[in-house]
């Protein structure tokens, strides 16, 4: 299954990296890069098992659907400020400074999106056709 050789090929080549260069986080990066075959592998292969997925409609789906882009916008900067954040403390074990980056990224993006969407200003500033620069009669309603 495509998933799993290449999540465990990412994952081996991290433990690998860590061994031979232990704490050379420059050595590291070369594993996550985003335009590397194990990314893009990996985003196919999940995408392809997602699809596949049957999903009733729920609230709650919708909701976090209707917030995906400025999840997407935001995340970036956030999940930034947090590893900066959890870097700083000494006798946290990788695994929870990992989990913990990626719930508060995504809760916090999720919620800066929501309160944006909230106000009539920022939610037409937040608009896709805007960002987009696609004037409003071009727009499918």
């Amino acid at each position: 299954m495509a998933l799993d050789d290449q999540t465990n090929a990412t994952f081996f080549g991290f433990l690998a990296t860590q061994k031979y260069y232990p704490g050379n986080y420059a050595n590291l990066e070369v594993i996550w890069y985003f335009c590397n075959i194990n990314v893009a592998l990996m985003t196919i292969s999940i995408f392809l098992v997602v699809q596949k997925l049957k999903i009733p409609e729920s609230k709650w789906i919708k909701r976090l659907s209707s917030a995906t882009f400025g999840i997407y916008l935001a995340h970036f900067i956030i999940v930034q400020a947090l590893t900066d954040i959890f870097l700083t403390i000494p006798n946290l074990p990788a695994t929870l400074k990992i989990l913990s980056i990626a719930l508060l990224g995504f809760s916090l993006s999720f919620l800066i999106t929501k309160l944006m969407d909230s106000n009539s200003t920022t939610r037409r500033l937040s608009n896709k056709r805007i960002l987009m620069g696609i004037p409003k009669y071009f727009a499918v309603v």
